[in-house]
């Protein structure tokens, strides 16, 4: 009986151990909207206050030849979860009017170091063919700076 238990307690303490780690699992969020896909990317998910964090982002055309009516808008941005303020915001150089199949606009931010706290980050884009109208915003991702 007293076998039963130690084996039940290890286990017990083996879930619990597991169940305190933290992942730092790489960030990468996905959007598609029909021939369109938003993506945002980092390299981990929790960092030290000392380390400098990397965000990239990825604008894919994945139809045939498309004639925006003007450039769109691409911004990164990244919040402070507890207070909700802006603390990077990131627009996409470098964007043309036109996309073939497979052109991609990217920007990326480099050298950016936070104070601790817990962040999110999501990438927006907002642009116009023809009679339609798109919106298109990752679902917000968050981070840690420990």
């Amino acid at each position: 009986m007293k076998k039963i238990y130690v084996v039940f307690i290890s286990i017990l303490l083996f879930l619990v151990g597991c169940n305190n780690s933290v992942s730092n699992e790489p960030i990468n969020e996905e959007k598609q909207l029909n021939d369109f896909i938003l993506s945002i990317q980092t390299d981990k998910s929790v960092y030290e206050e000392e380390d400098i964090i990397e965000v990239s982002s990825h604008f894919e055309y994945v139809g045939e030849e498309i004639q925006f009516d003007e450039k769109p808008q691409f911004s990164i941005v990244i919040e402070n979860k507890e207070n909700g303020t802006v603390v990077k915001q990131v627009a996409f150089d470098d964007v043309k009017k036109t996309m073939q199949k497979g052109d991609e606009f990217s920007q990326t931010i480099k050298d950016l170091k936070l104070q601790k706290g817990n962040y999110q980050l999501y990438v927006g884009t907002s642009f116009s063919v023809g009679p339609h109208n798109n919106l298109i915003i990752t679902t917000p991702r968050e981070f840690e700076v420990k």
